[in-house]
């Protein structure tokens, strides 16, 4: 089977293929120090190394790439917490009892 030559069909079908890479939500969990169960939510492109392959292709597809990084920089990562796990907080801040001090638990980090 032979390579597909990308910069072989017209320039107009290349940029139907650029206009498909769509953006796309990805849930990351994660574990911290505290025992806290979290989620990092946050948006990227698959596909977008198409862009280094070379200067014709990032210039064709440029607008078109610059249009997407900006619609994802314009909505901040987020992070779900397990509010079930998160047994040193509380509705106004940080345990009231005292069990639990947050610049030891940080020390002992």
């Amino acid at each position: 089977m032979e390579p597909f030559r990308f910069l072989d069909p017209p320039k107009d079908l290349r940029l139907m293929v650029y206009e498909r890479l769509t953006i796309q939500t990805r849930h990351m969990p994660a574990l911290d120090c505290f025992q806290t169960d979290f989620t990092i939510v946050y948006r990227v492109v698959p596909g977008i190394e198409i862009f280094a392959t070379c200067r014709q292709i990032n210039d064709e597809a440029g607008a078109i790439l610059y249009a997407r990084l900006r619609s994802i920089i314009a909505i901040p990562p987020q992070i779900i917490l397990d509010y079930t796990r998160t047994s040193f907080l509380i509705y106004d801040g940080f345990n009231r009892d005292g069990d639990h001090d947050l610049a030891a638990m940080l020390k002992d980090a």
